[in-house]
């Protein structure tokens, strides 16, 4: 995605303008600016029932590990999380009103819209892919990131294979849950090919269960560069 080029304000602003505004029909000639208007309708006109305060537990308890994890947010305590559901001070409830007002007005929603894709956009939200490191931590040719195969299945083997990186003397395996927390390693890997049997899985890894792998090139035991990860359904 390329760099953006209006603020949350001014995206808002022009959104809000009528059809045939010479603001508004030069905007429309970007298509970057398409591209966000159409998030944004999409954001807008989203439908379904509301969820009840039940159902808003699992995704409000993801949504603080997931920004903690990926922007570096500390999680709310439950005194702050007391503190913002109790009802606004006398002298902040026509601030509180005003903001209220003005997210439900259609320019508000449009910078409310934008602002959500920002969000989703830096912070990685809902990928299913862990954020790729630089390919080279010291400055190794780029050409030389180990490329991962597409996995080969027969029986209860699992054979994993890449493209050999120039300069690596040895590859580490290394294996995510669906939350993207390491759960396993296999180090000291000589040869760009691995094998999983069912029955003999590396601690914290079980048959059947849905991982994410990155092979990392090595260099006496520092690293090189890394694959792009790939999902992969163990033995």
């Amino acid at each position: 995605m390329g760099e953006v080029k209006w603020t949350p304000g001014e995206f808002a602003r022009i959104a809000a303008l009528p059809p045939g505004h010479p603001d508004r029909v030069q905007a429309e000639a970007e298509p970057a600016f398409e591209a966000w208007n159409r998030m944004r309708e999409a954001f807008e006109s989203s439908a379904g029932a509301p969820l009840t305060e039940a159902e808003m537990v699992a995704p409000r308890a993801e949504l603080s590990a997931r920004l903690q994890r990926e922007l570096g947010i500390a999680p709310v305590s439950a005194g702050a999380r007391a503190r913002a559901a109790a009802p606004p001070r006398p002298e902040r409830a026509g601030a509180l009103d005003g903001l209220l007002g003005w997210l439900a007005a259609p320019a508000g929603r449009a910078a409310l819209a934008l602002g959500v894709v920002a969000i989703v956009a830096a912070g990685g939200w809902w990928l299913s892919s862990r954020p790729v490191a630089p390919p080279a931590l010291r400055g190794a040719d780029t050409s030389g990131v180990p490329v991962l195969a597409e996995p080969e299945v027969s029986g209860g083997r699992l054979v994993l294979s890449w493209t050999a990186a120039p300069g690596a003397d040895a590859y580490r395996v290394v294996f995510y849950d669906a939350e993207l927390a390491e759960t396993a390693r296999i180090d000291s890997v000589t040869s760009p090919r691995c094998e999983l049997v069912a029955g003999a899985l590396p601690r914290g890894l079980a048959s059947g269960g849905r991982v994410t792998v990155e092979i990392v090139a090595l260099a006496h035991g520092d690293p090189l560069s890394r694959s792009r990860p790939l999902q992969v359904t163990l033995p």
